[in-house]
């Protein structure tokens, strides 16, 4: 699941406003590949994986949620990207 055109908007702005670098990445991971992770890992992880990766998957969703939506806020605070 990638960035929204809204998402991918906001990161574009705060980068040219220096509000992230460069090298930054702001995305969302694959849900998919937390799929086959957890299976991949299952027989290793005496099932645990089966858990554990999607717990993974959905605080860095939330986490990257954040991100964008603190993007945002300060977007609205600052006058000079408004323009």
């Amino acid at each position: 699941m990638g960035l929204t055109e809204e998402e991918q908007a906001i990161v574009m702005t705060a980068r040219q406003c220096g509000m992230i670098s460069d090298s930054e990445q702001v995305r969302y991971l694959c849900g998919n590949r937390c799929i086959l992770w957890a299976l991949g890992l299952a027989p290793f992880t005496l099932g645990f994986s089966l858990i554990l990766c999607p717990l993974v998957w959905v605080a860095q969703h939330d986490r990257t949620g954040r991100s964008i939506d603190r993007l945002r806020q300060q977007l609205a605070a600052t006058p000079f990207a408004q323009g």
